[in-house]
């Protein structure tokens, strides 16, 4: 339940029909959408039918909006911020963005809504919406096109490890005038993520008070005849997400073949 303000300043709780619940409820029960993303598409729903009607009623999916800021306002300020001289610092919505924007969303929407109306609600011309459609892109969006493409390059090169840094150490490097901050919006356009680094974790453990096997073969790796000097080591495979498979390998020095190689899903060493 949502709140807002009356003419008094004061809190009030907003209430919602139920017409406007069962459509919310379907949108997540039947299309799968999360809760908050079916309250959005029930309020866009609502300003376009307001919008629609001429002015800001109060259409069946609508919340009652009896407590509106401005709803005993008077008539000249009522006036003044029907033209939108008086919206709010902090408004971000669509119908406060720049023409491209809304072109871009009628260009989505024109296929559920008459391209008459939607302009209509956002304050736009149809002739303006062809003449986007057929204005050819500009030299700064071809530019930022071939730029992505050298950004996902170097992205790629670097097999998903370089960030915003390092890639625009690449474009300069190859005398392209790019800023980080530029190389980050592409990145962050196209979803590219560097992957984390994975942090060395020493598995040996020297610290314990067992005792220690001298160093028979003092690094002579170097055999006169064979069976007189094996060395060993133990590698671990990992298996999907949770197995695990330890590997051992036995090497005869002089003739450098394997004496033994066994495998086992617990600890190798164990095997030696």
């Amino acid at each position: 339940m949502s709140t807002m303000a009356d003419s008094k300043g004061r809190r009030t709780r907003r209430s919602f029909t139920d017409d406007y619940k069962t459509g919310a409820v379907r949108l997540v029960l039947d299309e799968g959408k999360t809760v908050a993303a079916a309250a959005r598409d029930r309020i866009v729903a609502a300003q376009l039918g307001r919008a629609g009607s001429g002015g800001w009623d109060q259409g069946p999916d609508r919340p009652h909006d009896d407590g509106a800021p401005g709803a005993d306002a008077p008539p000249e300020r009522r006036a003044r911020a029907t033209h939108g001289a008086r919206r709010p610092k902090k408004c971000r919505g669509l119908l406060c963005e720049g023409p491209p924007v809304k072109f871009a969303w009628i260009q989505t929407e024109k296929a559920h809504y008459p391209l008459t109306k939607l302009c209509r609600w956002l304050g736009v011309t149809r002739s303006g919406f062809y003449g986007w459609c057929q204005r050819p892109e500009s030299s700064r969006a071809c530019e930022d096109r071939r730029l992505k493409v050298l950004v996902r390059a170097s992205f790629v090169a670097s097999k998903q490890r370089y960030g915003s840094p390092r890639i625009h150490e690449d474009l300069v490097e190859q005398d392209e005038h790019v800023t980080r901050k530029r190389v980050i919006r592409f990145m962050q356009e196209d979803g590219l993520v560097a992957r984390a680094r994975k942090r060395f974790k020493c598995t040996t453990l020297s610290d314990h008070n067992q005792p220690v096997g001298a160093n028979v073969l003092d690094r002579q790796f170097t055999a006169a005849a064979p069976n007189q000097r094996w060395v060993g080591d133990t590698t671990e495979f990992v298996i999907g997400t949770s197995g695990k498979l330890y590997l051992a390998v036995i090497l005869d020095l002089f003739s450098r073949c394997e004496r033994g190689l066994p495998g086992n899903s617990g600890c190798a060493r164990h095997h030696l």
